[in-house]
């Protein structure tokens, strides 16, 4: 419930419409009700973006704290120990 709060937080920052919410599932438009009102409005397609871009740091931000060793688990994953070996290797003079 707290996550879907802030999602209502960045969705009435950039000026998406937030359809519904049904369980886990969370729908919102653009360009509507908020066409694009002012020439500084940037176009709905680019408020989507970074709406989305909002909701992904934020996600990252609870993982980190819900879940600090599913975060070290990826961390691990995307950089195997032979990627540390070479990269160890290479930052030596």
């Amino acid at each position: 419930n707290t996550i879907f709060t802030k999602w209502d937080e960045f969705a009435s920052l950039h000026k998406v419409f937030k359809v519904e919410t049904i369980n886990e599932i969370y729908m919102v438009a653009g360009g509507l009700p908020y066409p694009k009102i002012e020439n500084t409005d940037y176009a709905h397609p680019i408020r989507m973006v970074f709406f989305a871009n909002d909701l992904m740091n934020y996600c990252h931000e609870v993982l980190e704290v819900l879940m600090p060793e599913v975060q070290q688990q990826q961390h691990q994953t995307q950089n195997p120990p032979a990627m540390h070996a070479i990269e160890h290797q290479q930052s030596q003079p």
